[in-house]
């Protein structure tokens, strides 16, 4: 087949060779230089890996976990059905927004939540919470989640928030008082008052540590993330 215009790239931590083929065959360059598109090839973990190797470029979900709940119908099984709409242009694009923290002069931005977390299991954080211009006064416990939508079914979901469509949503980890999830309202400023924590984006393995007196603003980041729909 002529190679086509578009370029891509795969993310996956398995054997993609499947994949690399298919798209050879429907004439897709890959490249990991300003691809158009980037495929991921794993679980919900994989997608999350891609957006921060790939902000900003659409990605497609190609489902190889079954905890993959972001891979939409994306089997690979329709993998040919799928190239041929993406070469004829046959697809929408779906923005997601993402959330962001920062400390000290360092930027941790997330796609499914913004995480502070106790360092130590058996030490409980202490921290004050200010969303907006509400103060929420201290909290003891292991930390929060300020999630997005997309992530509304991961970690926050299982701390006891519930799933929602916009906005950032903030849920207390194992804390007293035990406040119930609320949403941000443009800026959510937490100081850590005892303990050290870890600042966390998604699954990203590099944390940014938290000692007392350090101050965390968390809000909706500026960018967001990009799928194809078709």
């Amino acid at each position: 087949m002529q190679e086509s215009s578009v370029k891509a790239w795969i993310v996956s931590p398995y054997d993609a060779a499947f994949l690399e083929e298919r798209l050879k065959s429907a004439g897709i360059q890959l490249t990991d230089f300003h691809p158009d598109f980037i495929f991921t090839y794993g679980g919900d973990g994989t997608i999350l890996q891609a957006e921060r190797e790939f902000p900003n470029v659409p990605k497609i979900p190609i489902k190889k976990s079954e905890l993959c709940s972001k891979c939409e119908v994306y089997d690979p099984k329709l993998i040919d059905i799928v190239l041929k709409k993406l070469v004829h242009k046959q697809y929408r694009l779906e923005e997601k927004e993402k959330v962001e923290a920062e400390t000290g002069g360092e930027q941790l931005i997330g796609l499914n939540e913004i995480q502070i977390h106790n360092q130590l299991p058996y030490r409980a954080l202490r921290f004050t919470i200010q969303n907006g211009q509400q103060q929420l006064g201290e909290c003891i416990g292991d930390g929060l989640i300020a999630a997005t939508a997309f992530g509304s079914a991961a970690y926050f979901k299982a701390v006891g928030g519930e799933e929602f469509t916009s906005g950032i949503m903030v849920a207390l980890n194992n804390c007293i008082p035990r406040l119930t999830p609320f949403k941000l309202v443009d800026t959510l400023t937490v100081k850590i008052t005892r303990e050290a924590a870890n600042l966390i984006a998604d699954n990203r393995e590099q944390m940014v540590t938290l000692r007392p007196g350090d101050t965390v603003t968390i809000r909706q980041a500026g960018e967001k993330a990009r799928f194809v729909r078709f």
